[in-house]
């Protein structure tokens, strides 16, 4: 659509929101259907629980069951998540630290980490 109408159709959609609202936004409807009494809700959340990319936010949470989609690209390395505990929420990292490895992953795991200790504190 970009090349034959000059539009981008995503942008257009959000209407300028910012990623992080258009993110939790997302999660947040996300959950609701996840959690929902539905043929397909607790399928989904099993698939996103299972993901093979574990180095971000499910390996920072574990044991908690973290339902996320990462996602690396060129100036872009993300990873969103409900976390599923006694007070479930959402976690969203956005950086630009694409270039990932062993200490990138660390510094992402001790950030979460140190957001899920606030989270516990408060709940």
């Amino acid at each position: 659509l970009i090349p034959r109408h000059s539009k981008h159709p995503i942008k257009e959609l959000l209407g300028g929101l910012g990623a992080r609202k258009v993110i939790g936004k997302f999660f947040e409807v996300l959950y609701t259907y996840l959690t929902a009494e539905n043929q397909y809700g607790a399928w989904l959340a099993d698939i996103m629980c299972d993901s093979q990319q574990t180095v971000m936010l499910q390996r920072a949470l574990a044991p908690e069951r973290v339902a996320h989609k990462y996602g690396w690209d060129v100036d872009a390395y993300h990873d969103a998540a409900i976390v599923y505990n006694t007070h479930p929420y959402l976690l969203v990292v956005l950086t630009d630290l694409d270039d990932g490895g062993t200490e990138v992953d660390t510094y992402i795991r001790d950030v979460v980490k140190k957001v899920d200790d606030l989270h516990k504190q408060c709940y």
